[in-house]
């Protein structure tokens, strides 16, 4: 994509101001130069104005001039309309597709000379490069057109504010990164058919008629929206604590610029991040802990009875009662035939009476001696077992106790470094911070605990949702007439995870890709060469800087860094993610110095031959080294001047 031709009319400081892009070989390079106050953000707001109808990049948006021209309003008279139009000429340089994309708002001007908006109107020309003439569309048919050219939901990393750039690393944004990525690549038709297809599964098994097939397709679609809707309220709870772990880097970083406060800074997140590492290993424990207890429960609740069967069978043993020694049943016999079966002689009554007076005397029954002779060995094995439950569980309290003193001790540290910075100068100011900071902590962790019962929640119901499954894949084939539905449920199931599965790869392979060429141009773009270990790109695209120890440190990277990271990170994405917009980036080396400057302008010259780069500087900027680069490779260098402060206008002039 290339920007050939803007038209502003009526616009803040542009009366009536017309710029034609150069016709070059290379997409190119365009260098704007102007004071402060001559409109070059209102250039790039005029841009987001015509496209999105926002002005990104104002200051204060409630006390801000009016969008109208001050100098167009004071020549018209009450009721007079004022008309305020940004036009933007736009060709695919791919495919040679020519684009319009127009907005007019229409301004009444009140009894004070004051505007107000009556109209507006947003359209979208388009021309195939084999016609010759423009359709017009407008309403949702232009935003649709408007989506593919420059999707609105990353437009500031095509469109963006360099005094910015240290800012950009958020949540919302990584999320928005994601979903582009998705749409551009068209990965979104996988998740569309993989959508389409378990709707399709769901109005399959609603065609069941049998009364208990269907009672457990209820019970699996309750388990599915069960799971998706906690799996929602699980993202927005980490969005919301990855948002708070930019806003706790970003007081940390504002208290690091206060004097004598740096080291002191220092060392309360290293002391953090050992807080978050001793919570870690806390939360193993008591999973090994809960293991344990399920393990040992059931005997240490046992317990008494198990030593009590142990001393009977002893003491019984102790007395030969363990095996007995007398056969109950061939005594009981004896007494019914009057015959002994050994000797066949015959039992007098003298006899009976001492087989009864024995029987008498036998108190635990052959069965019942039998099995305590087997359950010995097994009870024993259980006491020897419990005698280990007390080391093991002084282990765990072992554990647990240096945890809780490790914690305590450095959570006494941190008290000690809260109160060293209660006492620096601007106290209230740091006090105010080290509150909110405490507060985002506070909802940090809470929402950390939050996600950990989420996350069992949707273990629990994923598994129930599994035996479910397969109770209704049984019931199914059990009858004749459902094993078509049954069949096509699994071709469903094995298509819908070949396509998340293709799905996943293929972004991660994106992910890659752009993690690789973040670091690469991050590393030409910073002077220190011997500090940074490597970037990270994390699978929801959340940017990560590591220290060469190891460490993760993006949160005390200097503004200048953390604008360089940035840059690189949104240059990786034009290149990697197929982003085919221009590249319009104002003040682009405010925040980035010395060295950094000219690794950057390189980077833009290797850029330009396959984007085209529009460059709004300062003549600060604009220095001798920068001149030095791009000067003999502009496609053009515009200068920006004013007439009587009130109207802008460009004049392009000679690279030299």
């Amino acid at each position: 994509m290339k920007i050939t031709e803007i038209y502003i009319k009526n616009y803040r400081q542009y009366k009536d101001t017309e710029y034609i892009f150069r016709d070059t070989k290379d997409l190119g390079i365009y260098s704007f130069i102007g004071q402060n106050g001559m409109g070059k953000t209102n250039l790039l707001n005029a841009i987001t104005w015509c496209l999105y109808e926002k002005e990104n990049y104002l200051g204060d948006k409630n006390k801000a001039l009016p969008i109208t021209n001050l100098s167009a309003c004071k020549e018209l008279n009450p009721k007079d309309k004022l008309e305020v139009l940004v036009k933007i000429k736009v060709v695919d340089s791919q495919f040679g597709n020519d684009y319009i994309f127009e907005r007019k708002s229409m301004y009444v001007i009140d009894n004070q000379n004051k505007p107000f908006k009556s109209d507006s109107k947003f359209q979208t020309y388009w021309k195939e490069s084999t016609k010759k003439i423009f359709e017009v569309y407008d309403g949702e048919a232009a935003q649709n057109i408007l989506r593919k050219c420059f999707p609105e939901n990353v437009s500031e990393y095509f469109f963006f504010d360099g005094e910015q750039l240290h800012q950009y690393f958020n949540h919302q944004n990584a999320e928005r990164i994601k979903s582009t990525i998705l749409e551009i690549n068209q990965i979104n038709h996988l998740e569309n058919m993989a959508v389409r297809l378990e709707q399709f599964k769901k109005a399959n098994n609603k065609s069941i008629t049998n009364i208990d097939i269907q009672k457990v397709n209820d019970e699996i679609e309750k388990l599915e929206e069960s799971i998706k809707n906690d799996i929602k309220v699980k993202d927005e709870i980490e969005r919301q604590i990855e948002e708070n772990k930019q806003n706790i880097i970003s007081i940390s970083e504002s208290l690091k610029g206060i004097e004598d406060v740096s080291n002191i800074e220092k060392k309360r997140e290293g002391c953090k991040m050992k807080i978050e590492q001793l919570d870690a290993e806390e939360l193993e424990l008591k999973k090994n802990l809960r293991e344990f207890i399920l393990q040992y429960g059931k005997l240490i609740y046992f317990f008494p009875q198990i030593k009590e069967l142990i001393n009977v069978i002893k003491e019984k043993e102790s007395k030969n009662m363990l095996p007995p020694k007398i056969d109950k049943s061939l005594l009981e016999k004896v007494l019914v035939e009057t015959e002994c079966p050994i000797c066949y002689s015959h039992v007098t009554e003298e006899n009976v009476l001492k087989i009864k007076e024995i029987l008498n005397k036998i108190e635990v029954s052959s069965n019942v001696s039998h099995k305590l002779v087997q359950y010995k060995p097994v009870l024993e094995m259980f006491i020897k077992e419990l005698k280990k439950f007390k080391k093991k569980h002084e282990s765990f309290n072992s554990k647990r106790s240096k945890i809780f003193k490790d914690r305590n001790e450095i959570l006494d540290e941190i008290d000690i470094i809260d109160k060293k910075l209660s006492i620096i100068d601007n106290k209230d100011k740091v006090k105010e911070k080290q509150n909110n900071r405490a507060i985002l902590e506070k909802l940090k962790d809470d929402n950390i605990g939050k996600v950990s019962i989420l996350k069992h929640n949707i273990e629990k119901a994923k598994n129930e949702l599994e035996l479910k499954t397969k109770e209704f894949n049984r019931l199914l084939e059990k009858e004749e007439q459902f094993k078509k539905i049954q069949t096509t449920n699994e071709f469903i199931e094995k298509s819908v995870k070949i396509l998340n599965k293709s799905k996943g790869e293929l972004i991660d392979e994106i992910r890659k890709e752009i993690e690789n060429t973040t670091q690469k141009l991050f590393f030409d773009l910073i002077w220190k060469k011997n500090t940074f270990k490597n970037v990270e790109v994390t699978k929801d695209f959340n940017i990560k800087l590591y220290h060469l120890d190891g460490f993760e440190c993006l949160g005390s990277a200097s503004a200048a860094e953390r604008a360089a990271l940035a840059l690189s990170f949104t240059l990786a994405l034009h290149k990697i993610a197929n982003l085919k917009t221009p590249l319009v980036i104002d003040t682009p080396l405010s925040r980035v110095s010395d060295e950094n400057r000219v690794n950057f302008a390189k980077i833009i010259e290797s850029l330009s031959k396959d984007k085209q780069v529009i460059l709004l500087f300062t003549p600060a900027e604009y220095s001798e080294d920068i001149q030095g680069i791009l000067d003999p490779i502009n496609s053009a260098k515009v200068l920006l001047n004013t007439k009587q402060e009130n109207e802008t206008f460009m004049r392009e002039v000679n690279n030299c």
